[in-house]
């Protein structure tokens, strides 16, 4: 079981999220804690090392996956309007 945490970015929009789409998003966050190689709704990001998404919905959790230390690091949390999103945010992965 991976141990999951949020980068200040993810948790300030997290904060901002209505109630039920926080639900959801713990919902999420907990499958992937359970089973980060689980193969729906996840996409490596290319160009990173580490850096994945998760799609909700309408909303894009960028992580990163440390699989030595059974970690992963909610980098960014997103309305997708566009593929721009990914190249803009990619410089938040740690290399």
């Amino acid at each position: 079981m991976h141990q999951v945490i949020f980068k200040p970015r993810a948790e300030k929009f997290f904060a901002r999220m209505d109630k039920i789409n926080q639900q959801r998003m713990i919902i999420k966050m907990e499958q992937l804690r359970h089973d980060p190689f689980q193969k729906s709704n996840i996409k490596k990001i290319s160009g990173t090392e580490r850096g994945y998404r998760l799609r909700m919905g309408r909303y894009r959790i960028l992580f990163s996956l440390y699989s030595d230390q059974a970690l992963i690091e909610a980098v960014d949390i997103f309305i997708e309007k566009g593929k721009n999103d990914y190249l803009i945010r990619r410089g938040l992965f740690a290399f």
